[in-house]
This record gives structure tokens, C-alpha cells and sequence, in this order.
């Protein structure tokens, strides 16, 4: 099991012996093979490998929208491996964020209103105090005075930064990021992750970072290596730790 070097702590994501094949018979395809990894809260832990080797199917396993042919997935201590397709939306809804190499926010709405059909499940919560958390967030991210615009009025990483803020809408406790700088230039990358850092750092989220971009992936706690359908430790030679990317105020969330 790929473990950190020093924890403290319950993980709040556990996977043990995932497997997972695609195609039938002959022609059946072993992507994962008895893989099994522990994210504790505030870790950020990247996963690098070739494109094709299984590193968006393992994300997807964590993330409960896949099922392993083997294995198991423990989101907060609680076993996912028999729970129903409804337990199982419910916990995505709880506990995970997702964040994509492309922003998927809707252009029919303004930021604001993106942000908040993501936050659709505080019942109970007044309409006012949801309006004010979600123009918090989009202050914490830089983009507080753009909340009324649409989309294609942002650019790319500011996109982005406003599928970070959609994604943490709900609070969630682990925060998978599939290429979440894939399509950014070099100073957006950087600014988008950093963003990422500094609020897991600040939330005690975990994170789980799938990327290309090496220099990203040796800023994060740990770093693993997709190969053969295992997680092999990476070893980089570090560089000294850099502060997080985040050059705008910081409002106090509700």
C-alpha cells in the first residue's frame, strides 16, 4: 500500500486492491491491478503516468462514479462497496469535488448562478446566506468582481478558477482534479494550482491531482507514478517549497 511518509490521522480517502479491466473475453484490457492508496486531510497527492495507463479510471473509482471489478473505496471511514447507487451520489454530493481539464460551466448562466445550482443542497439555509457564501468563494478565488459575467466573457484561467470555486460550493472533504491545467498557458497553471494548494492547505482537504505537468506535480506532498496498473513512488529532487499562488484578498467564508 502506498502510504505517506509520515501521517497522522484517519485518511479521509482509502482505496485497497482495485482492479479494474475493459473489453471482454480475449480482447479484455487489465487497467488496475490490485491498487491501493490512503489521501489524509490537507494532503495534496499528484498521480502522473502516460496518457492511457489508467490514471482517469482510478479517478473516477475514487470519485464513486465507476465501480472496480474488485476492490474497495472508502470515502471518510465509510465503505462504498456495497452501498447503492443513491448512497453512493449522496456521498459524491457530501463529500468530493471534482475539477476537469475542461471548466464545464454552463453558458446559459452567470458565474454566480453556476455556483449556485452546485449548492442546491443546503436546505434549510436561507436564500441570502447561499448568495453570500457563493460570492465569498468567488471572491477567495479572484473573481468576485466578475460574478454576473458568463463564462465566455472570462478568460481561460479565470474559467478555471471558477470550476475550482464550483467545485468546493459545498464544502467538500477530498477534492479530485483530473488535468485541471491541461489547457492553461504557464502562469495560469500555475495560479489555478496554487489556488488549489492554498485551499486545501486551508481547508484540511485532501486532494488527489491527476497531471502531465510535472512541475506542478513536484509541488504537491507526494507525488505516484501510474505503471502496469499499480502506484510506484516518485521520487523528485524537490525543490525549495514555493508559497501558494494566490495574489488576491482573502474574505472569510460563512
Amino acid at each position: 500500500m502506498i502510504l505517506p511518509p509520515s501521517s497522522t490521522g484517519q485518511p479521509v480517502l482509502r482505496a485497497s486492491g482495485l482492479s479494474y479491466a475493459l473489453g471482454k473475453a480475449r480482447r479484455r484490457l487489465q487497467v488496475l491491478r490490485s491498487l491501493s492508496l490512503e489521501v489524509y486531510p490537507g494532503e495534496k497527492v499528484a498521480i502522473i503516468g502516460p496518457s492511457g495507463c489508467g490514471k482517469s479510471t482510478l479517478l473516477s473509482i475514487l470519485g464513486l462514479l465507476e465501480r472496480p471489478d474488485a476492490g474497495e473505496v472508502w470515502i471518510k471511514g465509510v465503505s462504498m462497496a456495497k452501498a447503492s447507487e443513491e448512497e453512493r451520489a449522496r456521498m459524491r454530493s457530501d463529500a468530493l469535488g471534482f475539477v476537469f481539464q475542461f471548466h464545464f460551466l454552463l453558458e446559459s448562466f452567470t458565474l454566480l448562478e453556476n455556483l449556485l445550482l452546485a449548492m442546491r443542497r443546503f436546505r434549510g439555509v436561507s436564500t441570502a446566506a447561499v448568495n453570500e457564501r457563493a460570492c465569498a468563494l468567488l471572491s477567495e478565488v479572484g473573481l468576485g468582481d466578475k460574478i454576473h459575467r458568463r463564462p465566455h466573457e472570462l478568460s481561460g484561467g479565470e474559467q478555471q478558477r471558477a470550476a475550482v470555486a464550483r467545485a468546493l460550493a459545498h464544502d467538500p472533504q477530498i477534492l479530485l482534479a483530473d488535468e485541471p491545467t491541461g489547457n492553461l498557458d504557464t502562469a495560469s497553471a500555475d495560479r489555478v494550482f496554487g489556488l488549489i494548494a492554498y485551499l486545501a492547505e486551508k481547508k484540511g482537504q485532501g486532494v488527489v491531482l491527476v497531471t502531465h505537468n510535472l512541475s506542478i506535480a513536484e509541488r504537491c506532498d507526494r507525488v505516484l507514478a501510474m505503471q502496469d496498473g499499480v502506484l510506484i513512488p516518485h521520487n523528485f529532487v524537490k525543490p525549495k517549497k514555493r508559497a501558494s499562488v494566490v495574489d488576491f484578498p482573502e474574505p472569510v467564508l460563512v
